[in-house]
């Protein structure tokens, strides 16, 4: 599937039509992300990636990755499909843990700062929701871009509308050009783009 057909299959009222679970995790996002996080993993997956969740706090825009693939039946190997990325600061791995205890084996996690972790090897579904200084987003573009699936990758950019991370505006127009990057739907705070 290339990453035009992501704008014939995706649907604003398909997404809100989602029910999201009574039990879930504390998050920053709000509920029309959560929606969309479990229809990307559940609906557009296909497993010729990985989903990377990067700045995921304690497991809230995990759960909903994780419970998309849990769903997806175009899959078959479910082990370690989600890779969230995180500080982790004081309490918050245990937390992460503990509230995607029903998913253990379906992701892996990595506690820290990020420049000391490598991606997976092929990215189909990028959330970033950890470039607060533009160090990070640095590591962020140098980690992750390079595995990145042409013509069907999508990243998530969190945070894109908002006017206290400049870099993300001036950085992203450079990468639009550089790396083929497409706006595909603006969403409140966030922005999708697809990886052409």
């Amino acid at each position: 599937m290339k990453s035009e057909n992501f704008m014939t299959s995706y649907s604003r009222d398909r997404v809100l039509q989602i029910e999201l679970p009574a039990n879930m995790p504390m998050s920053q996002t709000n509920l029309y992300e959560r929606q969309v996080f479990y229809w990307l993993a559940s609906e557009y997956f296909t497993g010729i990636g990985e989903i990377v969740d990067a700045g995921c706090l304690v497991g809230g825009s995990t759960f909903h990755f994780l419970r998309g693939v849990r769903d997806n039946t175009r899959i078959d190997n479910k082990t370690c499909r989600v890779h969230a990325y995180d500080y982790f600061p004081g309490t918050n791995h245990a937390k992460f843990k503990n509230n995607l205890r029903e998913f253990e084996g379906m992701y892996v996690s990595y506690k820290g700062k990020l420049n000391d972790f490598t991606s997976p090897e092929k990215v189909e579904i990028l959330f970033i929701d950890i470039a607060k200084d533009i160090s990070t987003w640095r590591d962020v573009c140098r980690i992750f871009f390079d595995s990145l699936i042409p013509g069907r990758s999508i990243i998530y950019q969190q945070d894109f509308c908002r006017p206290r991370l400049p870099w993300l505006y001036y950085s992203t127009g450079y990468l639009l050009d550089l790396k083929k990057i497409t706006i595909l739907e603006p969403d409140y705070n966030s922005f999708f783009f697809s990886y052409d």
